[in-house]
């Protein structure tokens, strides 16, 4: 995880699609980008709470173990 304040990036193992994480994300309501074909951007409001981190980053690991079972890496 890279970046200042609140605008982050994650990089992602090798075999691991960001633009296809990034789309399933948004399928189930965490809007994220991918900004290379490994790294994902987290920008969250400036207001954003405890709780609403802790559902994203829930969100994004149940995402992230999804696409290991499909064949990512682990």
């Amino acid at each position: 995880v890279r970046g200042p304040g609140l605008l982050l990036a994650a990089e992602l193992a090798p075999g691991f699609d960001a633009k296809a994480i990034a789309d399933e994300c948004l399928a189930r309501g965490l809007v994220l980008n991918a900004v290379t074909p490994t790294s994902l951007r987290l920008a969250p409001p400036l207001l954003v709470t405890d709780a609403e981190i802790d559902e994203a980053v829930a969100l994004l690991a149940t995402v992230l173990a999804d696409a290991q079972q499909e064949g990512a890496p682990s």
